[in-house]
């Protein structure tokens, strides 16, 4: 069967758009809001339109070292492969603005050639990066700024489950595997991950990994990290494995210690997860609330009653709004809260109790129940929603999102302190809006996701963008989140990074230092 093409200036297959309905709504609303016009459609390039150099290195050498994994610099695939799925990659890409790209993109077939991958990266003085499905939105996998010459390394013909152990619920999995793919092989064992983020469709285990990724259900599962009980990872210094047991306390945490690294310590290949019963019961309800803060203390006590439901959100009353015009629902103020359990026939009951009494919560604190409508709605719109940036790009729309976490105590604050911030930024040049939403919650804090959108003039889009993000990112900073909950660090926040890491930056810049002495894998990325 014909692999399926990614596109290479958008979200997604080529073969996938986001719903026409649906994107003649939207564009008619902004379009009144904004005050579009025909002169502010700027629809991409082609890529035959993308100038791009021959590969300078010697391709033919190393193809001739590996038995299995495929060498190709096709053109294509050394654009595809030369950056993530961010505002700054795709309107770059978009304007045939990038000026760099890898030498020659190598599938993976065969995990042990990797070791010769990296000795050849080493005694040549090449780079290399390694690509899962490509949907950083950090600049995790940027190539341009990157002095050496690039390889990339991509992991997606790695993607088999290797073995399941039904009775102890994990499973050892190859790292490239894409998240469809993933779930469809673990049914055969009677298992589920459970692991859901936004990039589903397109991202990779290994990639979830590398980038601490989390799911829309990791308020009962967690994030990858806590999904991980063993794992491969290959270096310019060897293999490392760590033990393949449930909990262990002889020494450090080895996973943990590549779980976010991005690339810059080695390449995950595998695996073990630890998975679920797939679920056969599923209970889920919305509740209106009038205003933000009142939802947020509901969900805040939810969790603090030990009840960790597998979903668990709230729409801000700017993100309910926008998320009612496009479902075509109503809406007459408020905050939406979005709450969903799941339950096998083990703990069916168990489960059903702890929805009621959730439920309870909600009504005590001022919430009205709006029942499933709305919540089927906000799942529809789930995968979509990447793909809407598209076609908003084609009307010079500068639209991202970006994330952090804190405490329930710091939450309002930092809510309003980045909020104001965006605004800011974006009315003092333009027209636009910011709207939020609360994505993962625990005993102690919550993550907040914003999204934006700005009106910009041709060929400023990414002036604008960076002016909004930055001043997002400096509230964030010096309003006591994080620099980020689940998208990571790559390129483009590695200045608050710096910040937010303080001293342990020099621990790991220390591990760099022995476990890639010459700097070749993804360079740039984090720390410099």
């Amino acid at each position: 069967m014909e692999k399926r093409k990614v596109k290479w200036n958008g979200w997604g297959y080529e073969d996938e758009e986001y719903p026409k309905d649906k994107a003649k709504k939207i564009t008619e609303i902004l379009s009144g809001f904004l005050g579009l016009s025909k002169d502010d459609f700027s629809p991409s390039i082609t890529l035959d339109k993308i100038k791009i150099e021959p590969p300078k290195l010697n391709i033919e050498e190393l193809q001739k070292k590996l038995k299995n994994s495929q060498v190709t610099s096709d053109k294509y695939e050394r654009v595809l492969h030369s950056s993530g799925k961010s505002y700054k990659n795709l309107i770059r890409l978009r304007k045939g603005k990038v000026k760099k790209f890898p030498e020659a993109v190598i599938y993976i077939k065969d995990k042990r050639e990797i070791e010769t991958i990296l000795e050849w990266c080493e005694k040549n003085k090449v780079a290399c990066v390694p690509y899962g499905g490509g949907t950083s939105v950090v600049g995790g996998v940027d190539v341009e700024d990157i002095e050496k010459p690039v390889i990339t390394c991509d992991l997606t013909e790695l993607n088999r489950v290797i073995s399941a152990d039904e009775k102890s619920l994990t499973a050892k999995v190859e790292a490239g595997v894409r998240g469809p793919h993933l779930e469809e092989q673990l049914r055969k064992f009677r298992m589920a991950l459970r692991h859901y983020p936004q990039s589903f469709m397109l991202s990779t285990l290994g990639g979830w990994i590398a980038s601490r990724s989390a799911g829309h259900f990791s308020s009962r599962y967690g994030k990858i990290e806590e999904m991980i009980q063993s794992i491969e990872v290959i270096t310019p210094k060897g293999v490392i494995r760590n033990f393949d047991v449930p909990a262990t306390a002889c020494g450090p945490d080895i996973p943990h210690l590549f779980a976010g690294s991005e690339g810059t310590l080695g390449i995950i290949v595998s695996a073990t997860v630890k998975c679920h019963r797939i679920p056969t019961k599923k209970f889920s309800t919305s509740f209106v609330f009038p205003d933000f803060q009142s939802a947020c203390e509901a969900a805040r006590i939810i969790i603090q009653s030990e009840i960790n439901p597998p979903l668990l959100r709230i729409l801000d009353e700017r993100e309910f709004m926008i998320s009612s015009l496009v479902s075509g629902g109503t809406f007459n103020g408020g905050s939406l809260l979005l709450l969903g359990f799941e339950a096998d026939e083990e703990n069916e009951k168990a489960v059903e109790a702890e929805f009621e009494k959730s439920k309870e919560i909600c009504q005590k604190l001022g919430g009205k129940e709006e029942g499933k409508r709305k919540l089927d709605d906000w799942k529809n719109e789930y995968f979509e929603q990447p793909y809407l940036r598209d076609i908003l790009m084609d009307f010079c729309i500068v639209v991202d999102t970006l994330e952090t976490a804190t405490n329930w105590s710091n939450l309002m604050k930092l809510y309003d302190k980045v909020k104001s911030a965006i605004e800011n930024a974006i009315f003092s040049r333009t027209l636009g809006g910011v709207s939020c939403r609360v994505t993962h919650v625990y005993t102690s804090g919550a993550s907040l996701y914003f999204s934006f959108f700005a009106k910009s003039k041709k060929d400023e889009e990414e002036e604008l963008w960076w002016e909004i993000k930055k001043s997002a990112s400096d509230a964030i900073s010096e309003g006591g989140g994080t620099i980020s909950h689940h998208h990571g660090v790559g390129r483009d926040h590695k200045k608050w990074a710096e910040i937010e890491l303080k001293d342990s930056l020099t621990l790991l810049k220390g591990i760099k230092e022995f476990l890639d002495p010459h700097k070749i894998l993804n360079p740039g990325a984090i720390f410099d």
